[in-house]
């Protein structure tokens, strides 16, 4: 599997753009329902949102975990490309075989998750999504990341479950969507700081250590970074009654 050249994605990122397109404009004609949110002064719903402490402990929790791990996205990159020499066909057999795992493991959740302690399963979920990064690492080639993909997959779905069901949970009535904006900002920069960091971990470590060093520094840093936020998760909560 050697490195292929930029043309061969020329046609699954058009066509990946394009389906992209479609799915956006098919939910246009959607409608929401009655909306049951209460109107209240910008001010008052951060003041509100910042005063929870239990909320704000968990957006801060998973804003660590944010940043661990996506600072292993250029190494991902670098890894399944260059060491892996992943081309068109590996990515697409990959992604097919985790979409096949993540719906099966979402219709499993369907009804058990309620029975469950959330926090304790997106814990669990998070930690042992450690797995990721220390295979990258460990043995960068096609059965290996097939394999990790396979059983990440269903860690991945636990998490996201976990999550979406928590952010519906935590939130006072009427202000679901006010505190679910206030996680999503957070995250959203959590994983840019920590690509970004992941990346310049990578550029300057470089020179003295070597390339492929360099990143396995990068994976074994995120391994660590998602056990230790994972096992906070576990251990910092209890689930409201």
């Amino acid at each position: 599997m050697g490195v292929r050249g930029v043309g061969e994605f020329a046609i699954p990122l058009t066509l990946a753009g394009a389906a992209g397109v479609v799915a956006a404009v098919s939910v246009l004609p959607l409608r929401e329902g009655e909306a049951a949110a209460e109107r209240r002064p910008l001010r008052e719903v951060v003041r509100m949102v910042v005063s929870d402490a239990e909320y704000m402990r968990f957006v801060a929790l998973n804003f660590g975990y944010g940043a661990f791990m996506s600072m292993t996205w250029p190494a991902f990159t670098y890894s399944t490309a260059i060491e892996a020499g992943f081309g068109v066909f590996e990515q697409a057999v990959r992604t097919v075989v985790g979409s096949v795992m993540g719906i099966a493991t979402q219709q499993f959740l369907r009804g058990r998750i309620d029975r469950c302690d959330k926090y304790r399963l997106l814990g669990l979920g998070r930690t042992m999504l450690a797995v990721y990064p220390l295979v990258f690492a460990a043995a960068p080639s096609f059965w290996p990341i097939l394999a990790v993909t396979v059983v990440g997959e269903v860690f991945v779905q636990v998490s996201m479950t976990a999550i979406a069901a928590l952010l519906l949970e935590l939130p006072p009535k009427g202000l679901v969507g006010s505190y679910t904006a206030v996680y999503n900002l957070l995250t959203g920069l959590a994983f840019s700081l920590g690509s970004a960091l992941g990346g310049l971990v990578m550029e300057f470590a470089s020179p003295c250590l070597g390339l492929p060093l360099s990143v396995d520094m990068v994976f074994l840093t995120s391994a660590v970074g998602r056990i230790v936020f994972g096992v906070l998760l576990m251990k910092s909560f209890r689930e409201r009654s």
